[in-house]
């Protein structure tokens, strides 16, 4: 077992191998062939397959350059979506632990989300921005 994981490595020397990109891809050929068995549609068969065999292609490339291109472009906008949905939980999160004992109002003018305590009545709230507005609590 030794010999094959050494020869395999000396294989894999100057190679991409697996990278953000590749994960991607690997998973979306799983997908789409999931999808492609529940629809009986041999089309997407045929492109998860496709899909699989470029996965493949950039993981034993020895085109580093190019593949790193690649999966730099696709990283920008992959972790510009990932981060949208961990503020949106985050902030689901946060707000769900504080709404027992604060209400959360959002500045008219900068839209930032500002926290006051609850049960004070009607008080006039300060936004870092300088904005002033009025509301209950």
């Amino acid at each position: 077992m030794q010999n094959f994981l050494y020869k395999f490595q000396k294989f894999m020397y100057g190679r991409n191998g697996i990278d953000g990109l590749g994960i991607f891809l690997v998973i979306l050929s799983l997908f789409v062939k999931t999808a492609s068995t529940f629809s009986r549609n041999f089309i997407a068969y045929i492109i998860s397959f496709l899909i699989l065999i470029f996965a493949i292609y950039r993981i034993f490339s020895k085109n580093l350059y190019q593949r790193r291109k690649e999966n730099d472009f696709f990283m920008k906008y992959y972790n510009a979506v990932a981060s949208f949905f961990k503020s949106s939980a985050q902030l689901s999160r946060e707000r769900a632990q504080v709404r027992p004992t604060h209400k959360i109002y959002v500045c008219p003018k900068c839209k930032k989300h500002l926290k006051v305590p609850k049960g004070k009545g009607k008080i006039e709230i300060s936004c870092p921005c300088g904005n002033k507005f009025v509301k209950r609590t």
